[in-house]
């Protein structure tokens, strides 16, 4: 997971749910990953891998880096029709 993620994930009320299962707690575990990998169509095992990011990154359409940096994030956020 090191370096995939280039700024910290905002705090968030950790009894707030969202949609699905997962609970908003601030934290990219492997549920966020399993779920983040089944909305780009890869491989559900919870580890987000460079791999996994880049098909985000082509989901969202920015540069395939392997890096969910701030564009990713803002593309990201766009695409999901949210913001920071």
């Amino acid at each position: 997971f090191e370096g995939l993620m280039k700024f910290p994930l905002q705090e968030q009320n950790p009894h707030e749910a969202t949609s699905g299962s997962l609970v908003v707690d601030g934290v990219r575990g492997p549920k966020t990953n399993a779920a983040i990998e089944k909305w780009v169509g890869a491989t559900q095992d919870g580890a987000l891998s460079a791999t996994d990011v880049k098909a985000l990154q082509a989901k969202v359409g920015t540069a395939r880096d392997g890096v969910i940096g701030p564009k990713t994030i803002a593309a990201w956020q766009r695409q999901m029709g949210t913001h920071a």
